[in-house]
């Protein structure tokens, strides 16, 4: 993640937007992780036809023994740094896991970009009530990055009377490329496809 503000990347996310609403008369978000916080704040302000949010972004994922939660890190200690490396992508699918590593991508976490991360999110949840676009929420129960609870929380939260939140129990974040991926290409191409559906958890 190289330094940059949220601002920067809604900012090419409505003009991308902008230009679908050119050529379609409805246009559907997909977001993963902080994309969704995107994708959410989009759809407050303009019209979207569905939503499909992967592993939605509201919270780091807390381990007791941290002691304080990352964000209290993150805007203290963490000003001190302009960077933390990253290890390993969040994928429990060891084959796919080797070779997504070998392909290029961000070895690092720039923190002031992670912080404005922080701030979107404090936008969007004051959103989330008035936001009424059918919605589909995936999120792995066994992801390392972003709190799980959250997705809960985003489900009851949302405005739209369509909506459902499903559930990968083998996955971690990045879920497009883990163990369910199939599960999760075949949820979101039905979703996308079909009328919208009664609300739903499950």
């Amino acid at each position: 993640m190289p330094p940059s503000r949220w601002t920067e990347w809604y900012g090419r996310a409505l003009e991308h937007y902008l230009a679908l609403r050119q050529e379609y008369p409805r246009v559907s978000l997909v977001g993963f992780s902080t994309g969704c916080l995107l994708a959410l704040h989009l759809a407050f302000a303009h019209p979207i036809h569905k939503l499909v949010l992967l592993a939605p972004f509201f919270a780091i994922r807390h381990r007791w023994y941290y002691l304080f939660r990352l964000e209290q890190y993150l805007n203290s200690l963490g000003w001190l740094l302009d960077d933390v490396p990253r290890f390993r992508l969040p994928i429990r699918d060891g084959n796919v896991r080797a070779l997504a590593e070998k392909v290029a991508y961000f070895r690092s976490f720039n923190l002031t970009a992670v912080r404005s991360a922080l701030e979107l999110i404090e936008q969007v949840k004051g959103e989330v009530a008035s936001i009424q676009v059918p919605t589909l929420i995936l999120q792995p129960r066994q992801d390392t990055v972003v709190d799980p609870d959250q997705a809960v929380w985003l489900y009851r939260e949302l405005g739209s009377a369509e909506k459902s939140l499903h559930w990968l129990e083998h996955s971690d974040h990045v879920l497009t490329l883990d163990c369910e991926r199939e599960t999760v290409f075949a949820q979101v191409c039905a979703f996308l496809t079909q009328d919208p559906a009664p609300a739903a958890l499950g």
